[in-house]
């Protein structure tokens, strides 16, 4: 059965998640609907609040009781990433190759960045997707959250070292960094990276042009608005910077530093006010397997030049 649209009001919300479980939970709507609906309402009521007066530690604090709240109901991560002492890192996914872990400081629903209004993409930000649609997203990534700030530095670099047969290391597929202080972190575990297994490191974040002067040669920052810049189509020509070709096996623009701008096609999936519907951008997929093909096709100019493509044909 298809679940049905609704909205969590503020007096259903402020009695707790256990009393909207109770009243909503059935055929028809999801656990995953609920919480998600319940964490937005979270999020924008406590979380966003501490974000914009850059409160860190209460920030912090109401991650982890939203998070002890659904394990109180046993919604919890499953037993894979439950070890406090691990950070949890996946290999590539359909764009990444296997040979890149990717790890996230947080979920996108309490994203600083996003809270903070210093995203650009807001409404369209694909990291939502995957949390509205499974719980099990949800809840990891809320829990990455904890764990990052609990780790030291060391710590995750030595799991990230432990893995086989990777080249890089991903940040920020969803969430972003509260403040500098969290670049410098992550600074901390590329360096531990590349100097034990020449790891290069790269990161995306929508939380200012001044964090670009933490890049390093190992440590590649891609600040939001300047080294990428989301468009709704490729189809306008920009003769300033190259374009995302939406398949990052073949690209190396995100992990090295080239000068130029690259401009990537919005990815992601917006949630009108008042509605439950996902309008998610139709075809990406398609857009991104077309895209390949198009890649090996010319993967003669690849091997030469190894980066982008312009109006369809690669560099």
């Amino acid at each position: 059965m298809i679940a049905k649209n609704f909205i969590i009001n503020a007096d259903e919300a402020g009695r707790g998640l256990k009393y909207i479980l109770n009243k909503y939970l059935s055929d028809e709507v999801t656990a995953t609907k609920i919480i998600y609906q319940y964490s937005v309402y979270y999020n924008n009521i406590f979380v966003a609040p501490a974000a914009k007066k850059n409160n860190k530690s209460l920030y912090i604090n109401l991650i982890k009781q939203l998070v002890a709240e659904l394990n109180s109901l046993n919604y919890t991560i499953s037993s894979k990433y439950a070890d406090k002492n691990k950070i949890a890192a996946k290999k590539g996914n359909f764009k990444i190759e296997d040979t890149t872990v990717i790890i996230n400081v947080g979920a996108a629903v309490t994203c600083p960045s996003k809270n903070k209004g210093l995203c650009k993409v807001c409404g369209l930000c694909y990291a939502e997707n995957a949390e509205r649609q499974y719980l099990n997203s949800l809840i990891y990534r809320l829990t990455q959250t904890i764990k990052f700030y609990s780790l030291p530095a060391e710590a995750i670099a030595q799991q990230l070292c432990r893995r086989r047969n990777i080249k890089f290391i991903r940040w920020n597929e969803s969430g972003d960094v509260f403040d500098a202080q969290d670049l410098l972190k992550i600074r901390q575990v590329a360096e531990i990276c590349y100097n034990k297994k020449g790891l290069i490191t790269y990161l995306y974040t929508a939380a200012g042009k001044h964090l670009k002067k933490y890049q390093t040669l190992y440590f590649k920052i891609n600040i939001s608005g300047q080294d990428y810049i989301a468009t709704p189509n490729l189809e306008d020509k920009h003769a300033d910077g190259l374009y995302c070709c939406g398949v990052c096996k073949f690209c190396l623009w995100c992990k090295f530093e080239f000068g130029l701008p690259c401009y990537v096609k919005y990815h992601g999936s917006g949630k009108p006010a008042g509605t439950g519907n996902d309008l998610r951008s139709a075809g990406i997929k398609y857009y991104h397997t077309f895209i390949q093909f198009n890649y090996y096709y010319n993967y003669e100019y690849l091997i030469k030049y190894g980066v982008g493509y312009r109006g369809g044909v690669a560099l």
